[in-house]
């Protein structure tokens, strides 16, 4: 899911932008897109099922603002709503509420989105809507919104765990605000600063200003900077590539230390290569992509189904025997969950070995994976931590085996949370890990 706003400095038409913004925001959701734009008079929407492309046509589709979200849920809708003092508004939102069952029971809607809108309605004001819905939901979801009134008042906001981020931008002819800095690249923004945790922007003609900053309680999403994110955006004033470099950096070091004579590192493609890089940088030694993706498959990841993601990961890569063959090689991603597409027959891993290396090390980029985040919506109603890798293979040594490598390491939790303080400036305790240790005790009942 993403989010994206763009306010036309003098009133200029602002579609190229927002299409340009949703392109950029591809690979955090693929299913859908839907826009809403002001004209002036009215608000315009245009919904687009997949990937959006940079040559989306207009359509008479003209305005001084406007909003997107691009969502891996197909038929994903802004939400538009009317208050007295407001007018028309329409919201886009990226987070999930756990308690969101009992508050529409109470308060109708449905879906977490809408229930924001109702909130914001109800109370005439988006401030002290957007106030009520943290008193609903503080113990119990996060989020990230957009808001635009017909009045012509712009505002973003993020909850006070500050979980999804939210980042200000500006170009020359708009501002913007969007849930990645990698959409600004295209229309030659430049980032402002972060959205904090808890606070309220308002976005108009002389840009961006705080109206609102609740207190806040920093639980920011670790798992961005190894695995969500572009490698392009920056995010908690952080480059995502240079994090990754980092966190591939320190388990070059480690090997080496332990006297792992590694003499090739490869990615598992796309989503290790900025993490082989590091290692090989840190170890030094040969990068080489043995393993390549074919440059017309789809990302799997956002893929809503299953059956889906395998269709999609099986089809998507081949293997260089020459570079491969005789070497001690280091097979890197950003992270394993649960480690069947790595061991599958055909899988990464398994390419590798058709390769006749001499070993094979699989290292991951983020720590051990423990459990599903609950600030996300579970899958089918369930959070199956039990399907994950880490908890089925309780040791390195026992994943080695079932992977049939040599060895298998991550990255320890002390050094990537040492990466990401260093990196950003927050303190180690600003960060979600939930996902590593399975502790969401900051949520209210978490299972």
């Amino acid at each position: 899911m993403a989010i994206a706003l763009v306010y036309g400095r003098n009133n200029g038409d602002v579609f190229g932008d927002l299409r340009l913004n949703a392109f950029g925001l591809n690979h955090r959701g693929q299913e859908c897109c839907d826009i809403s734009l002001y004209s002036g008079k009215e608000f315009l929407s245009r919904h687009i099922d997949g990937t959006v492309s940079p040559l989306l046509p207009q359509n008479e589709m003209k305005g001084p603002f406007g909003i997107l979200q691009n969502s891996s849920t197909r038929n994903v809708r802004i939400k538009k709503s009317y208050a007295q003092n407001l007018g028309d508004f329409t919201l886009a939102f990226d987070g999930y509420f756990r308690n969101g069952d009992e508050l529409r029971s109470r308060y109708g809607g449905s879906d977490d989105a809408e229930l924001v809108a109702r909130f914001i309605a109800n109370a005439g004001d988006v401030v002290r809507g957007i106030e009520n819905i943290i008193n609903e939901t503080s113990d119990n979801g996060c989020f990230s919104l957009v808001i635009l009134t017909e009045k012509g008042d712009g505002f973003a906001a993020r909850c006070p765990y500050g979980t999804v981020p939210l980042i200000l931008g500006r170009s020359q002819d708009a501002y913007t605000v969007s849930t990645e800095s990698r959409s600004f690249v295209k229309t030659s923004s430049v980032i402002e600063r972060d959205v904090l945790p808890g606070e309220v922007v308002h976005i108009g003609q002389n840009g961006f200003e705080t109206v609102k900053q609740f207190l806040a309680n920093p639980h920011i999403c670790s798992f961005h900077h190894p695995y969500y994110a572009a490698p392009n955006s920056v995010i908690e004033r952080l480059p995502v590539d240079l994090a990754r470099h980092l966190f591939g950096g320190a388990l070059a070091m480690q090997d080496r230390q332990d006297g792992i004579l590694v003499q090739v590192v490869t990615p598992i493609p796309a989503s290790g290569i900025m993490h082989a890089e590091g290692y090989a940088l840190e170890y030094p030694c040969r990068f080489a992509n043995i393993l390549n993706k074919d440059s017309y498959a789809e990302r799997s990841y956002d893929k809503p189904e299953q059956d889906e993601r395998d269709s999609v990961a099986d089809t998507k890569q081949y293997v260089l025997v020459r570079l491969a063959s005789g070497q001690v090689v280091a097979v890197v991603d950003d992270s394993f969950r649960r480690g069947t597409q790595a061991a599958k027959k055909g899988g990464p891993v398994d390419m590798v070995r058709s390769a006749g290396p001499r070993e094979i090390h699989v290292r991951a980029g983020s720590p051990r994976n423990h459990a599903y985040c609950r600030l996300q919506p579970p899958h089918k109603g369930e959070y199956r931590d039990h399907m994950l890798a880490a908890n089925r293979f309780t040791t390195d040594e026992k994943f080695a085996r079932f992977l049939n490598v040599d060895t298998v390491r991550f990255i320890s939790l002390e050094n990537f949370l040492d990466i990401l303080s260093d990196g950003t400036g927050r303190p180690r305790k600003d960060f979600c890990t939930g996902c590593y240790t399975a502790d969401f005790g900051f949520l209210k009942a978490a299972a």
